[in-house]
């Protein structure tokens, strides 16, 4: 038998948990070095202001200013 749980944003809660940060402020997963530069996973802080996952972090900035990465 398998048994397969989905956890959403399970990457991103993570690291907001490693980093002691709330779930309820505007933090999206920045790039790895080298990799393009786009937005990974965000709270639903930040996709309110208009954040979401695949955005250039440039243009996600010019969104929300106060966005964390």
């Amino acid at each position: 038998m398998i048994l397969t749980i989905l956890i959403p944003r399970f990457a991103l809660r993570i690291a907001l948990r490693s980093a002691h940060r709330a779930i309820d402020a505007p933090i999206a997963l920045g790039p790895q070095p080298g990799d393009p530069q786009l937005i990974g996973l965000c709270t639903p802080a930040a996709e309110q202001l208009g954040v979401e996952a695949g955005l250039r972090v440039a243009e996600a900035l010019a969104r929300c200013p106060d966005l964390e990465l």
